[in-house]
């Protein structure tokens, strides 16, 4: 069975400002730094195979806190992680969105199929892997963005989730199982998990 730890970066000015952010370089504020080691409390007691990150600073700085509050050494950056790029978008707040792009068709964004195709790919590719250990079992952690687990949310669930009628909290984690196939757990948790997860 593979278990794959979903973490959202903490809080950036821009998050404060409710900018979208994209893939533009925002890096996180105070509040998100005491996110992030909430977010290790959180996450104490799991047996991690892997941490993944985005590269983008503030995802990886949220998993290299993560990191050094659990002693875990080895983060691998994976482009795949990143956000959805939001083009002409990035800067704006959702009403100046909204008043600039009212079709919702925005010049040089990424679209949400291509968000969620680089992440099922990115689920897979642990599924696979842990598929070819002896044990057949394996938990990982991945650091990343809203837009792209809310990709997930939304092909999972189908109605009523995803981007636009989710707002994850920052440093808020997700749990997705993977057993022949994918079950979300649950989401956008901020209390403690390990226990309920890892008796």
């Amino acid at each position: 069975m593979t278990s794959i730890y979903l973490v959202r970066h903490g809080e950036t000015d821009w998050n404060a400002e409710q900018r979208i952010q994209g893939v533009s370089e925002i890096p996180l504020n105070d509040t998100g730094r005491r996110q992030a080691r909430a977010a290790a409390e959180m996450l104490r007691g799991g047996d991690w195979r892997a941490v993944y990150s985005s590269p983008l600073s503030r995802a990886s700085e949220t998993a290299e806190i993560i990191c050094a509050e659990l002693g875990i050494d080895g983060i691998v950056a994976d482009e795949v992680l990143m956000e959805r790029s939001f083009g002409a978008a990035e800067g704006m707040t959702a009403a100046e969105c909204t008043q600039q792009f009212p079709d919702r068709v925005i010049p040089g964004a990424e679209s949400w199929d291509q968000v969620l195709e680089r992440a099922m790919g990115f689920l897979q590719r642990l599924a696979t892997e842990t598929e070819r250990l002896p044990e057949r079992s394996a938990s990982y952690l991945a650091v990343t963005h809203g837009g792209f687990i809310n990709s997930i949310l939304r092909f999972m669930e189908r109605q009523g989730m995803g981007p636009g009628r989710i707002v994850l909290a920052n440093a808020s984690a997700t749990l997705l199982r993977y057993n022949g196939s994918w079950e979300l757990v649950w989401y956008n948790r901020t209390d403690p998990i390990m226990q309920e997860t890892h008796p």
